[in-house]
């Protein structure tokens, strides 16, 4: 996912409202690598970036003349999960799903009604 022009292949599928087949359907590899160009020239504006420097406008309108920009942008540490860690999350999240699927069909086979 860190390759940029898989990057760049969801950004212009969310620019454009579609998925990411559709967008590399409907869009040729010439014009791909003009969009290509172009995001090297101009990139899209980050959306942290952007909050950060409302939030620092705010608060130095606020009267906190120190406020910086960095202060207001969240910090991502990635812990890099094992193979096995990945594994018990993937059973986990497919328990907690699986239980809520139980769950709601035996409130749609009693009309809505919790059994006691």
């Amino acid at each position: 996912m860190w390759r940029p022009e898989r990057r760049l292949w969801f950004k212009l599928a969310m620019l454009l409202g579609k998925s990411v087949k559709q967008a590399q359907e409907e869009i040729s590899s010439a014009e791909f690598s003009e969009w290509m160009a172009f995001f090297n020239l101009e990139p899209m504006p980050d959306s942290w970036t952007q909050h950060g420097q409302l939030m620092t406008m705010i608060a130095r309108a606020m009267g906190d003349k120190a406020a910086q920009p960095e202060q207001f942008i969240p910090k991502v540490r990635r812990k890099i999960q094992t193979p096995d860690q990945i594994k018990q999350m993937g059973r986990l999240m497919a328990l907690c799903h699986n239980q809520r699927v139980a769950t709601r069909g035996d409130n749609r086979r009693n009309n809505g009604k919790r059994k006691s």
